[in-house]
């Protein structure tokens, strides 16, 4: 686990002063809901994330993540959301060790300013659409939060968004650099989303965003495109498409985009079947090795899923991004064997999106075939608070995914099997 991501463990006791504080000063007059969540997780990883090398050994390890939350509601005027969480390995503090991942996940607050309008600032999970540019990443144990404020609107078919963020390190009397890399200095979006009958609706997104440079300087960035969904019977079809403009990180310009689209079809009462392509643009490997290039064609995706579209081993936008994009075909098969049980099959096909050269001969390209995946993920609703997931993944990789990724062997067995149980605390 990353320790620059934990909070101090002198946090701990401020954070459950503030819980006991909240639960006391509004006592008398609270409508107070608790719930919670325990998710034990057992790995096996020999080749998760990274291709495995000769004689690589495989890892087994157990995660939990464990999660308090308390709600309030006042009348119909406000309500606030408090979320404490502790993510650790089995065994990794020890007995006599005083490390701590206890942090505060979420705490916001909505206001009703009217009866369409409300306001809602603090801390909180990000979900829109499909979740390719924002969502919680609930699959990864630490899940994702945002500190923001958002003016919300909504009707009977209409709804908008405007979101505003800005983050710093710590109250400092002077100078405003934040150094957190992986994270934006500030954040604002609009998102507006149409529902045209009860079966075709559409979303519209225009985020900017500014990242902070070593040099002090922020790189603006602009994303901008939508989702059309539509959905009838048996059938249900979505695809989405987004440009990436602005500023690069590295370089001067930044012009990228992604697209999406599925299709998805019922053969039976329990079978489904789909067909999805992802596409996300990269750069060249000549271009990108060139210290003169001003320009990148590489899509940032954001804050929004890995793990669900680009492959359950992560190997792409998560624990790597590849400088050249990705092209990524997926069909997919779900069984609903009963009530209770349903699995799911996903063969991925992925391919570089830009020409992929090695570092070392940049003037030769490579094939731009990276390998196949398959993904096999089973979900079983023991009782209604208590579900339990599991699944395997292979990678079958080539060549170029060697190269691409910088380490590894390709002739190595690549996979990885998982199971966890989600224990529902009741509200």
């Amino acid at each position: 686990m990353n320790q620059n991501l934990r909070p101090q463990a002198n946090l701990v006791r401020p954070i459950l002063f503030l819980l006991i504080l909240f639960f006391f000063s509004f006592g008398a007059y609270a409508q107070f809901t608790f719930g919670g969540e325990i998710r034990p997780r057992f790995e096996y990883r020999h080749g998760a994330r990274q291709l495995p090398s000769i004689g690589d050994k495989a890892n087994v390890h157990v995660s939990q993540r464990t999660r308090l939350n308390v709600d309030y509601k006042f009348e119909e005027k406000w309500q606030a959301h408090l979320s404490a969480q502790d993510v650790r390995i089995w065994g990794e503090q020890g007995d006599t060790g005083d490390a701590s991942t206890f942090n505060l996940y979420e705490g916001w607050i909505q206001a009703v300013l009217s009866k369409k309008w409300k306001l809602k600032i603090g801390r909180q999970e990000l979900s829109y659409d499909e979740g390719y540019l924002f969502n919680p990443r609930n699959w990864a144990q630490t899940g994702r939060a945002h500190d923001v404020g958002i003016i919300k609107f909504n009707d009977s078919t209409f709804k908008g968004h405007l979101l505003a963020g800005y983050s710093q390190n710590k109250a400092n009397n002077f100078n405003t650099f934040y150094d957190q890399q992986d994270y934006y200095k500030n954040l604002q979006m609009l998102w507006l989303h149409k529902d045209f009958s009860a079966h075709w609706n559409a979303s519209f997104k225009l985020i900017n965003r500014g990242l902070q440079r070593p040099d002090s300087t922020v790189a603006y960035d602009q994303t901008i495109g939508g989702n059309i969904r539509f959905k009838q019977d048996k059938i249900s079809f979505r695809a989405l498409a987004y440009g990436q403009f602005g500023d690069g990180l590295a370089v001067k310009r930044k012009k990228a985009y992604l697209w999406s689209a599925e299709l998805a079809y019922y053969l039976t009462k329990n079978l489904q079947i789909s067909l999805r392509s992802d596409v996300v643009s990269g750069t060249n490997t000549e271009k990108s090795m060139n210290p003169l290039a001003q320009e990148t064609n590489s899509f940032d995706v954001l804050y929004g899923f890995r793990h669900r579209y680009y492959g359950h081993l992560d190997y792409f936008y998560l624990n790597f991004t590849p400088g050249t994009g990705l092209e990524d075909f997926v069909l997919g098969l779900e069984y609903k064997l009963t009530s209770r049980l349903k699995t799911s099959v996903d063969i991925h096909s992925f391919y570089s999106q830009a020409v992929l050269a090695s570092p070392t001969d940049i003037e030769n390209s490579l094939g731009s075939h990276l390998g196949e995946e398959l993904d096999f993920a089973f979900e079983y609703q023991a009782y209604k608070n208590v579900k339990v997931q599991g699944g395997y993944s292979q990678m079958f990789a080539t060549s170029s995914m060697e190269v691409l990724t910088g380490s590894g062997s390709h002739e190595e067995v690549a996979n990885w099997f998982w199971l966890h149980a989600s224990f529902t605390l009741n509200q």
